[in-house]
């Protein structure tokens, strides 16, 4: 079983949060995992998701910072869709986004509980190239393409998807063609 012979995609599954104004309070349903079963079929058609977190921070790279609703992000146009933004904002005006570890200490699912520090099993780097990217659907992010998979990084995520979740801490543009994400691990609930 070659890895060129066999396309990887990752959805990046994109969140909504209040911005700058307070949270109404964490949903403490709890963690709804994937069904095993819903898991096993990813893994069949080498799908790999990955969670953005509910508020982002974001860094221009003109100078100035300011916490958005993140709605989602559009790979084609290379923009990010924000809440209260009637136009996108261009990944090439963008320094840096990354999870606002102020306003939102984990929280990444309306139906997932925060995200607790005894949880996470640390971060992983991965460079992703844009030309790699689609999107489907205003949530999500699709990472294809065997360019995005030659990385050592990136090999072997499948297999660890029956234990962890991997939620996006960080975006930063390296260049016009090419991303850099963080990754947080955290151990999956809910299973008891």
């Amino acid at each position: 079983m070659k890895h060129s012979q066999t396309k990887l995609i990752v959805p990046l599954l994109i969140m909504t949060s209040l911005g700058l104004v307070a949270c109404n309070g964490g949903n403490r349903s709890g963690t709804e995992p994937t069904p095993l079963e819903q898991l096993n079929q990813l893994q069949d058609q080498g799908l790999l998701q990955v969670m953005l977190p509910v508020k982002v921070r974001i860094d221009l790279k003109g100078g100035g910072t300011a916490n958005h609703e993140l709605l989602g992000f559009n790979p084609d146009r290379r923009e990010l869709q924000l809440a209260g933004l009637s136009q996108g904002l261009s990944l090439s005006e963008v320094d840096r986004i990354e999870r606002d570890r102020d306003q939102n200490q984990g929280e990444v699912l309306a139906r997932r509980a925060n995200i607790r520090g005894e949880d996470t099993l640390g971060t992983e780097t991965w460079q992703v190239p844009l030309n790699a990217l689609s999107s489907e659907e205003a949530t999500m992010l699709i990472i294809r393409g065997e360019e995005a998979w030659d990385s050592q990084a990136l090999q072997g995520k499948l297999q660890l998807q029956h234990n962890v979740e991997f939620v996006l801490d960080e975006i930063m543009p390296l260049s016009a063609d090419e991303i850099q994400i963080v990754v947080s691990k955290v151990r999956r609930g809910g299973e008891e």
